[in-house]
This record gives structure tokens, C-alpha cells and sequence, in this order.
């Protein structure tokens, strides 16, 4: 089992990212966040979702882009 001090409830983490539970639910449903899921809590690793948020701002609208990174 991971160090669950580097890893945040959902409602931590949409407070640290602006984002709503539901769509961290899609985004660790896709992949896109590392979380585990402890009874019936879900906890997203922090660092992890921090760099996610900057990793958004810093594409700006380009995230938006179907094509981006297939190249």
C-alpha cells in the first residue's frame, strides 16, 4: 500500500484545484490522476494532481487540441 500521507480525499482536491469531484472522478476513470481507493473513499495522489493543473495551465487552450501529442 502506497504512503497514504501523499494523497488527498476528493473534496481536498477539488479544493486545491478548482476543479469539481465529478471531474477528477473522470480523470482518475481515465487515467489521467493516480488515486486509490480506500473503503469507499477515493484519495488522488497530491503532488501528482498538482502538476495535472499546471501541466493544464501551462497548454492553455492547446489542451483542448484532439490532435495534440500524436505526433
Amino acid at each position: 500500500m502506497p504512503d497514504l500521507g501523499d494523497y488527498v480525499t476528493t473534496d481536498e482536491a477539488a479544493q486545491l484545484s478548482g476543479y469539481k469531484q465529478r471531474w477528477l472522478a473522470q480523470l482518475v476513470r481515465e487515467g489521467k490522476l493516480e488515486a486509490v481507493k480506500v473503503g469507499r473513499t477515493w484519495l488522488i495522489h497530491k503532488e501528482k494532481l498538482l502538476a495535472y493543473v499546471e501541466e493544464m495551465k501551462q497548454l492553455g487552450p492547446s489542451k483542448h487540441d484532439p490532435t495534440r501529442g500524436k505526433q
